[in-house]
């Protein structure tokens, strides 16, 4: 994993995969049409997060659970045949997700409830990053949201990495 702690290619370094590139390679090809375009889309919000880092680390959080979302079961699925409501809510669904495809112990030291709860608290407006507040993140505050902000980075790649070599 260490090709992930690298950020560019220089001349001098050598290009460096995950060892298994060629599966994750042969899986996405193996996709139908609307799977291919979730797992995209997966991406692009996951290509986001760097880019806004240096604006908003709030925003770049929200890409990365986002990208996680965006591999949830579509919102029109199972309904309850009494009230017509779904039969799981979103928030369980990324649960499920994130304990199913990275599991805490696996390289996740925060459970979903913390990366969902700080996501919900800043998509309805109540919070926002202490960096994105003010200029520097020293004290706990700020170390704590980085912390978390690198478990999440760290999560969402286990997820969809995982999530592809099931389908």
């Amino acid at each position: 994993r260490e090709y992930l702690r690298r950020q560019g290619v220089t001349w001098e370094t050598p290009l460096r995969m995950p060892d298994r590139a060629a599966e994750l390679l042969d899986k996405f090809r193996g996709l139908d049409q609307d799977t291919a375009a979730k797992f995209l889309r997966a991406c692009y919000w996951l290509s986001l997060s760097p880019l806004q880092w240096h604006t908003s680390a709030t925003a770049s959080y929200v890409s990365l659970i986002v990208a996680m979302e965006a591999l949830l079961p579509n919102p029109g699925g199972e309904r309850c045949s009494a009230c017509g409501k779904p039969t799981q809510s979103t928030s369980q669904a990324f649960y499920d997700l994130v304990e199913t495809y990275a599991p805490v112990g696996a390289g996740t030291p925060f459970p979903a409830r913390r990366f969902y709860g700080l996501r919900s608290a800043i998509a309805h407006g109540g919070r926002l990053f202490v960096r994105d507040r003010q200029a520097f993140m020293l004290g706990p505050g700020g170390w704590n949201e980085f912390n978390l902000f690198l478990a999440a980075s760290n999560c969402v790649e286990e997820v969809l990495a995982n999530w592809l070599l099931t389908r």
